[in-house]
């Protein structure tokens, strides 16, 4: 059986045990692919979060459906970070950067921590139009004039979240993405 971190991952108790800024909005509206709401996360660099006490040195499975929340937008830049500190001190933190298109879909990946966290957190954003990230490697050494494979994320709306889960997984269970 997994061990699941996140409480209230499909936000059917509203914000409970979720961090979010004074006067945010969630929007709630129900998931359509479940039981549960989904969240609204406006591009204005709102970053809602859940602290976890700590994180084994394992690999866990991070799922969660999302879509962009802009009929007028086809892609939307969002920002999932799973981190927390280890016994120095030191900040360990993977994010997961992706793009919401119009339609719900669901993400599910796998995150190792080599050495247990404390102090642990997940938090969920859509970033600004301020926040750039190359979403493919660029040669910008190369002398070619075929088109470039590099894309800098340019749409920037809001998203909506549903279906959160981060969950400890066994080593034979290791390597099954969906």
């Amino acid at each position: 059986m997994a061990t699941e971190f996140l409480k209230n991952g499909n936000f059917s108790d509203g914000l409970k045990y979720w961090a979010a800024p004074e006067g945010f909005d969630p929007d709630f509206k129900p998931w359509p692919a479940g039981d549960g709401q989904s969240i609204k996360l406006d591009a204005t660099e709102v970053t809602v979060s859940q602290f976890i006490n700590e994180l084994p040195d394992s690999t866990l499975r991070i799922e969660f459906d999302v879509h962009s929340a802009d009929v007028k937008i086809d892609e939307a830049l969002f920002v999932i970070a799973v981190g927390g500190y280890n016994k120095e001190g030191a900040l360990n933190l993977t994010p997961i950067i992706g793009l919401a298109t119009k339609e719900w879909e669901h993400f599910s990946g796998e995150i190792t921590f080599e050495e247990a966290l404390e102090k642990c957190f997940v938090n969920l954003s859509a970033p600004s139009n301020t926040f750039r990230f190359s979403l493919s490697n660029s040669n910008s050494n190369s002398n070619s004039n075929s088109n470039s494979h590099s894309r800098l994320a340019s749409q920037f709306g809001p998203v909506r979240f549903a279906n959160l889960s981060l969950t400890m997984i066994d080593a034979k269970d290791s390597d099954q993405t969906d």
